[in-house]
This record gives structure tokens, sequence and C-alpha cells, in this order.
């Protein structure tokens, strides 16, 4: 008899815990929506949004994003049905990424996947029409499809596949660096067992980024429409004043003797490559492709330390307090502004700028659970051994990536990456078995807090 009524009660908290997990996301998506409807626009979305309106694309912004646009352009103006779709799915796909860790038993882990999907930084990101946000929503949701069937054993279904690859081919496009971290999400969904050899899983995300990258500017101009406009020259001319700013040698700008060290000390900042083209700064011009490599080859050290500079200011690490720059006037009278605007631009600018939220330290996180997950071999569940494995993979690979491709530095480009690295966390605690710490383990613990004292003293410091 007992045992009976404690199989109901089993049975009634196994009902109640997915109740708790919908109704819990449910308010936090009306929160979202009640905060910031219809959505922040930027300066970047408010180009997407004029191209959808005009039907004349560049590959300069993401096409797709605007494409997107335009499909709801004949029912409604604005910015709401971006916003929409972005706060849907990623409440849902935060969701099901909790709903599938209940199901095994993983209920703390369920409900610490909500508060930090909830997390400040995410939270505010989520009202602003970023194609960062598009992207980092449509990785999420990858990992959200393939998670719930891979943490029970399941087959994935044609349908998720389906759904997987549309996120995947919006994602990739909608930020042409997403493949640095979409290459590991789609190991993740067709061979998880990759992740246990050395070369093969190198060897298969290299493959990923190199037949993906082509493909980008065939799918712009051929399928959607848009005209070139080479952004790939800002990486070029921007490597070759970085160089130029550290080796001091001024060789390459010959062809014009205007082209000083003073300016080039003024044009350049680690930040990003916008001044560049601004003023007296735009007489530098764009250099070739050959010119770019033989820089780099004649000019490695500089080269490096002109990289490295980038990262450092990618990952917000020892770095001074940065200001909002996330607020501005558009020239579209059917572009509504949210009341809150400010609000939101406070709590980006704080999050910027708080320790415990700055990309450098998710970053090292990612990087520790990374190791951990790949050299433990005592975890429990290898369902989430594997999700700790691939989320952590794609968190370092993305921001890591930054190293080569960076041109600016701005909070949003981490929101993935953030999001990644302290889920992993979630599923390698989920993953590792009870009891004492092991040496690894600690070892990861002390880098972790060492980097936080570093970007305590360089705030306050800088």
């Amino acid at each position: 008899m007992n045992r009976g009524l404690d199989m109901q009660e089993s049975q009634r908290a196994d009902r109640r815990i997915p109740a708790a997990i919908f109704a819990l996301c449910s308010v936090l998506w009306l929160a979202t929506v009640a905060s910031w409807w219809p959505g922040i626009m930027t300066w970047d979305a408010e180009v997407q949004y004029g191209q959808a309106l005009s039907g004349e694309y560049t590959d300069w912004h993401p096409p797709i994003m605007s494409r997107l646009w335009a499909l709801f352009l004949p029912f409604v103006h604005g910015s709401a049905p971006i916003f929409l779709i972005h706060v849907v799915l990623y409440w849902s796909f935060i969701a099901l990424i909790a709903n599938a860790l209940a199901k095994i038993e993983r209920v703390r882990g369920a409900f610490a996947t909500i508060a930090i999907a909830a997390l400040p930084p995410f939270f505010a990101f989520n009202g602003v029409i970023f194609s960062d946000v598009g992207m980092a929503i449509s990785f999420l949701g990858i990992f959200a499809l393939a998670f719930h069937y891979r943490s029970r054993s399941l087959p994935i279904p044609l349908i998720a596949y389906v759904a997987i690859g549309v996120l995947l081919f919006y994602g990739c496009l909608v930020r042409i660096n997403g493949v640095f971290a979409a290459a590991p999400l789609i190991v993740y969904v067709f061979w998880p067992s990759l992740r246990t050899s050395f070369w093969k899983l190198p060897l298969a995300l290299g493959a990923i980024v190199v037949l993906w990258i082509p493909l980008t500017g065939v799918i712009n101009a051929n399928l959607l429409g848009a005209k070139r406009e080479y952004a790939m020259r800002s990486l070029r001319i921007y490597d070759i004043v970085g160089i130029a700013a550290y080796s001091g040698d001024m060789r390459v700008f010959s062809y014009n003797p205007q082209i000083t060290p003073k300016l080039i000390d003024q044009c350049y900042s680690p930040n990003q490559w916008d001044a560049i083209y601004k003023g007296d700064c735009a007489k530098i011009g764009y250099l070739s492709g050959g010119v770019w490599i033989k820089q780099i080859v004649t000019h490695p050290v500089a080269y490096g330390m002109h990289r490295l500079a980038h990262l450092n200011s990618e990952v917000y690490a020892i770095a001074p307090v940065v200001e909002d720059r996330y607020t501005f006037k558009s020239k579209y009278p059917d572009l509504q502004r949210n009341r809150l605007e400010r609000l939101n631009a406070s709590l980006l600018t704080a999050s910027t700028n708080f320790v415990i939220f700055a990309p450098a330290l998710t970053f090292v996180l990612a990087i520790a659970i990374l190791l951990l997950s790949f050299f433990r071999n005592n975890l429990q569940r290898a369902a989430l051994s594997d999700a700790a494995f691939y989320s952590a993979l794609a968190s370092v690979a993305y921001t890591s990536a930054f190293v080569v491709v960076g041109v600016a530095s701005e909070y949003r480009y981490e929101q993935f990456p953030m999001l990644a690295a302290l889920l992993s966390l979630v599923f390698y605690l989920g993953a590792r078995p009870a009891g004492r710490w092991s040496i690894n383990e600690r070892l990861a613990m002390v880098a972790v807090a060492a980097t936080a004292a570093v970007l305590i003293g360089a705030r306050l410091m800088l």
C-alpha cells in the first residue's frame, strides 16, 4: 500500500517539474516582452531594416536578416517581428534544455539553466535587435534539439534534423564568423564520438570551416541577391595598420608619404578598425591580399601582438571601464522606441564592467570545462559529458576565432560564447560523480579565480 502511494507521489512530482519549467520560462518570456517591446533598435539593425524596406541588399550586414524582416513587411512594419522571433525561440530552447535535464534526474541543473538564461546580460541582449542575438539563439536551438534526444539516447528524428538545418543555415549566415561556433555543434549533432579523437575532431572542425566560408559569399550573392561590398578588406587593412603600429615598419605605405608613424598611431586601436576609414586615416586606403599576407609573414611578432591586443579588447580582460553605446535615434518613424531603452543600455553597460559577466572569465571557464571533460574518464552519463564538452568547445572556438578574424570589440559578440560556457558548467557538474574535487578540478578553480582577480585589478587601475 505504501509503495503504491510512493509511486503515485513520484508520478505527481514528475508532472510538476515540467509544469514548473514551462511556467517559469513563460513568465520570463512575458517579462522580456513586457520590458523591451517592441525591441530596441541599433544602428546596424536600422541599416538592415532599411534594406528590407528598399529591397536592395548588400553583404556588409547579413542580408539573410533583412530578407527575413522583409517577409513580415506586408503585414507589419517595425522591429516587433524580429524581436518576437528572438524571444519566443530563446525561451522555448531554454525550456527544452531544462526539461531534458529534468527527465534525466538533473532537476537542479534544469533550474540552474533557466537562472543562467535570465542573467542580466542575456535578459538585456534579448531586448535588442542584433544579428548576434539571432546567431546565439539559432545555435542555442541546434544544441537544445540535439540534447533533447541525445540526453536520453534517443535517435534524432527527421523533423528535428530539418529544424537543425534551418537554424544552422540562418545562424551561419547572420554572422559570417558564426561557423566557428557552428562547427562543434555540427559535430555534436552528427558525430559526437569524434570528441575522443585527437586528430579526427580537429580535421572535421577545420573541414567544416574551410568548406563553409567560401559558400557564404555565393549564397549571399546568388540566393539572397546581395551586392558585394568586400567586407574582407576591413580585416586586411586593420591587420596591416596594426602590424605597422607594433613594428614601426612604414615601408608598406611608401606609395603615400603623408602616411606617417604619427598618423598610424592616430588611426590604430586594438579595439576596432573603424577609425581607419575616417578623416585623415582614409588616406591609408585598401591594400591587396598579397600585401596583407606578406606583412604577416614579414612581421609575425608584430602581427601576433596586434591580434592578442585585439583579443584582450574583445573579451574585456585588461581593459578600462566601458561606456554605453547601445542607444540612438532612428530615422524611421515606424520604429517605435522602447520606454525602458536606457535601462537596457545600463544593464548591458553594468554587465560589461561587472567581473562575473566579463567574457574573459567565461572564456577561461570554458577552456577549463573543455579540458576537464576531455581528459576525465569517470564522468557519469556520457550524454552530459558530451554536452559539456561540445558546448565548451563551441564557446572557446568562437571567441578564439577573434584572434584571426576580429576587427571590432563589442560585448554583443560574446553573448553566445558566454551562454555556452555557463551551460557547459551545468552539464559538467551534472556529469561528475559526487565526492571530493580532483586535483585538475581544483587547478581549474584556481585558474578561474586568478582570472577574476586580474579582471578586478584591471578595472580598478585603468
